[in-house]
């Protein structure tokens, strides 16, 4: 893999899901009521973005895994 396959299959959806992550840390501060739905349906649309790569689709497992931990970690239902 060169560096723009790796930057195209690695660095952008871990960016993508970083900012995900993000979601669910600062979701509440902005009011949001359905907060995991919208961190779901995020996870999903990464997934969705890169069809057949399996280093977004452990990324997604994580996201949803580290949002539970977070979401309970701030008191927040899920």
């Amino acid at each position: 893999m060169n560096d723009k396959e790796f930057k195209e299959k690695v660095y952008n959806p871990y960016l993508e899901a970083w900012k995900i992550m993000k979601l669910i840390q600062h979701g509440r501060s902005h009011g949001t009521d359905d907060l995991w739905e919208k961190f779901t349906r995020e996870a999903a649309r990464l997934q969705n973005a890169y069809p057949g790569n399996k280093y977004v689709d452990s990324l997604c497992v994580m996201l949803l895994t580290a949002g539970e931990f977070i979401a309970e970690e701030n008191d927040y239902e899920v």
